[in-house]
């Protein structure tokens, strides 16, 4: 959606999108702007999808953020995935290797010729080779166990109010580690390193934020992620501005330069 330095701003480019919205699904929440004297029942993952603990940084994170919903009033426990995080991630593979597939075969139409690397990424064009290569009905499957992934993501917060993770494994990953023209197995092998906790909600359409409420040592920022049942945008964003005001961060800049 949007990225800012203020809760503020996130909630009103948000109920800006919401007057504006063609086919929505959930009823709308307006403009966010107090937070809510409720306290929640807030779950946190111990580690992510494929069962890794996240680097020391970033766990440093996780312990602090628990400690201040802690001081904030709000009920912590641990919780589990609903889901079996190795086969949810091979899925996603295969409906991300057909995205770049579309992207071809949109080019092919057009041009009557196979894309190259003039016009697309060399990562692009291997996963779409991966996705021509599936056998027949492997997407069909896919999607029919995707669209259940929502109802069993939804019945987690039967549970809980909110979901807090890490944004990603590893604190911000060095410029130039990860491009389109680093080779592809490479590439793959870090982008797995890195990324682990965000499928879930991408492929339930579920809302999730991520809150800059822990920097490292170099001063970067290490998001934490809260996430909310489908539709529940509203509990989200009121948490964000009671943690906007109980521990700041908009005055607070990356260094140019970072170890």
């Amino acid at each position: 959606h949007g990225l800012t330095r203020s809760v503020r701003d996130s909630a009103t480019l948000f109920a800006a999108t919401e007057r504006h919205g063609v086919g929505t699904v959930y009823p709308p929440i307006g403009n966010v702007t107090t937070p809510a004297s409720r306290r929640l029942r807030i779950g946190v993952l111990p580690h992510s999808l494929k069962r890794r603990a996240p680097g020391h940084d970033v766990q440093a994170g996780v312990d602090a953020t628990v400690r201040l919903l802690e001081a904030l009033g709000h009920s912590v426990r641990p919780t589990e995935w609903p889901v079996d995080g190795f086969a949810l991630s091979e899925d996603f593979g295969v409906l991300y290797s057909n995205g770049a597939l579309g992207v071809v075969k949109l080019l092919r139409a057009n041009l009557g010729r196979d894309p190259d690397e003039s016009m697309l990424e060399p990562l692009t064009l291997a996963m779409a080779a991966r996705a021509e290569a599936d056998p027949a009905g492997t997407l069909e499957a896919v999607t029919d166990r995707m669209n259940a992934v929502a109802g069993v993501y939804d019945s987690w917060f039967d549970e809980f109010d909110v979901v807090l993770s890490p944004v990603m494994l590893t604190p911000t990953v060095r410029l130039g580690e990860i491009r389109g023209d680093v080779p592809v197995d490479l590439l793959l092998k870090r982008l797995d390193a890195f990324v682990d906790y965000t499928v879930l909600h991408n492929i339930a359409g579920a809302p999730a934020m991520s809150v800059p409420l822990h920097w490292t040592a170099d001063g970067l920022p290490v998001g934490m992620q809260f996430a909310a049942r489908g539709g529940d945008e509203r509990t989200l964003f009121e948490l964000a501005l009671e943690l906007e005001h109980a521990q700041p961060w908009a005055d607070r800049k990356p260094p140019v330069f970072a170890a």
